[in-house]
């Protein structure tokens, strides 16, 4: 098993995010329709409950943004019921093979935190 734990003030997510280009660099195209569809101050959140799940799904892998694995690969999106879930593409997809990944978000009026939990799948017995 392997852990990832990541937290961010909301402000410093709120000058981020105005900065040219932060989004697009970081956060993948369903995540920023996630965003579009969230307004004022819970998009902030949502946006910082996001950058802290990335954080802590690398964490969790033990190697940070490096091995070719970019913020833009990690999608952290919604279920139907409002649960988060991680959605991964190119390396951040190849390095999690094998792995049951759990995320969960939350959040306060200025702090956003994050938590992953990978468990390693059992593997396939051979007869």
């Amino acid at each position: 098993m392997r852990i990832g734990l990541d937290l961010t003030d909301l402000d410093r997510i709120q000058k981020a995010v105005e900065q040219p280009r932060f989004s697009e660099r970081i956060f993948s195209p369903e995540e920023q329709e996630l965003f579009a569809s969230r307004a004022g101050r819970r998009k902030i959140e949502t946006m910082a409950g996001n950058f802290c799940a990335k954080e802590a799904f690398v964490k969790a892998l033990g190697c940070g943004f490096d091995r070719g694995i970019t913020p833009d690969q990690i999608g952290v999106l919604r279920d139907p019921a409002g649960a988060p879930f991680l959605k991964l593409t190119g390396k951040a997809a190849q390095e999690a093979r094998g792995w049951s990944i759990s995320v969960s978000i939350t959040h306060t009026e200025t702090t956003a935190a994050a938590v992953v939990l990978m468990e390693e799948t059992a593997p396939l017995r051979k007869l």
